[in-house]
């Protein structure tokens, strides 16, 4: 939700949504996030602007060329991943475009080389080392053989904000 309200707060109204796998648990609630996001500014959602994807550089590349060959295109896209976005924002620099003059981008995870893209990617942090000693705390309580009622745990995230995402011209 968070990315997509940095989005709005810059004056985005055309946001695009690239998802990871669908069927996983941390597309759909980044795809529930980025709708209430929408639905809290009243933005409606342009479906055509939703592409479904896989958390992956090709995915990224292959959704942007979609999205560019359309009369609606976006000025701004939500890549449900950093491997997206990378992707994402090569086939924008590639059909001529410039990151964030002409559409803005921002991903998710902050992996290591986020701040090393060109422009320096925009995008959600997330607790890597709270997530995996919650990994390890389940793992062992299963093993031990305690029952653990709790399914989903949401952890603080972060907006990490660099070069990648402007306000729209």
């Amino acid at each position: 939700m968070d990315a997509t309200k940095h989005l709005i707060e810059l004056g985005h109204r055309q946001i695009a949504a690239i998802t990871g796998d669908i069927e996983s648990t941390s597309a759909q609630l980044r795809l529930e996030g980025f709708r209430k996001a929408m639905a809290d500014a009243g933005i409606p959602v342009n479906e055509r602007m939703v592409i479904n994807g896989e958390y992956s550089i090709d995915s990224g590349e292959f959704a942007v060329k979609e999205l560019l060959i359309r009369r609606d295109r976006p000025t701004a896209i939500f890549c449900f991943s950093d491997e997206i976005a990378l992707g994402c924002m090569h086939a924008l620099r590639t059909s001529g475009f410039q990151i964030p003059r002409d559409i803005s981008v921002i991903g998710f995870d902050d992996i290591p080389f986020a701040k090393y893209f060109v422009p320096s990617l925009t995008t959600i942090a997330q607790p890597a080392e709270a997530i995996g000693r919650m990994c390890a705390t389940l793992l062992l309580d299963l093993i031990d053989g305690k029952s653990t009622k709790k399914k989903r745990f949401i952890l603080p995230h972060t907006l990490v904000v660099r070069e990648s995402t402007g306000r729209i011209a």
